[in-house]
């Protein structure tokens, strides 16, 4: 098993994380369409086809002293059952060059030195399931922030071999990427998740796509 890097530059995790299930959060505001939600230091915009008739969310944002943390789940938790929150991404919104946390080893796993950009992710998911990864790097850019996307593709190793079920939402019909996007004053970053490939025929209940993910991500912008 083994891993290859292939950078593209481009215009265009599971880790452990508080949990949101089983508490029960206060009503915050509503969404409404073409209308910014701004919330963790940072304004973005959900896709008209996610807002539902009852344009009601709850608080999305748990805040501390070093960092902000986003639940995108909980923006869609009147869509379901809110035990799915923990399905959808959290990202981190924290007070930090963007260069500072690039320059050195951080949870993205994203790091840039000298110019050229490293990998230094290192997760348990190919030996558990007998895969093998590559990672392509694509700039990202937003109304005042740039960043890196880093996107895991795992292929199979041993077809045989039994694994554990979870090892299924690593396989091609998702995909699987780690971001860090910020400016000089801050930044916003996310673990590996896997989103589904289906732009938008898809069920809510089981996470989001990849397409509906990144046009949250582009409408973001960092507030002051």
């Amino acid at each position: 098993m083994g891993k290859k890097i292939i950078l593209i530059s481009t215009a265009a995790a599971l880790f452990s994380l508080p949990s949101l299930s089983h508490s029960t959060p206060e009503k915050n505001y509503l969404i409404k369409k073409n209308k910014p939600i701004s919330t963790c230091g940072i304004k973005f915009k959900i896709p008209e086809n996610l807002i539902s008739d009852r344009n009601e969310i709850i608080k999305a944002c748990l805040p501390s002293n070093q960092e902000n943390l986003l639940s995108l789940g909980a923006l869609f938790s009147d869509h379901g059952n809110p035990n799915w929150i923990d399905r959808f991404p959290f990202i981190r919104i924290k007070k930090n060059d963007i260069n500072e946390i690039l320059s050195r080893k951080n949870y993205t796993g994203i790091k840039i030195n000298k110019n050229k950009i490293l990998d230094t992710w290192i997760g348990s998911i190919e030996e558990e399931c007998s895969l093998t990864r590559k990672t392509i790097f694509k700039r990202i850019n937003g109304k005042n922030w740039e960043g890196w996307i880093a996107e895991d593709q795992y292929s199979t190793d041993a077809p045989s071999r039994p694994t554990p079920e979870y090892c299924s939402m690593f396989l091609s019909h998702n995909r699987c990427i780690r971001m860090i996007i910020g400016n000089s004053e801050a930044t916003a970053t996310m673990g590996q998740n896997c989103f589904t490939r289906q732009p938008e025929n898809f069920d809510l209940a089981a996470g989001l796509s990849y397409d509906l993910f990144i046009k949250i991500v582009k409408s973001i912008e960092f507030e002051k």
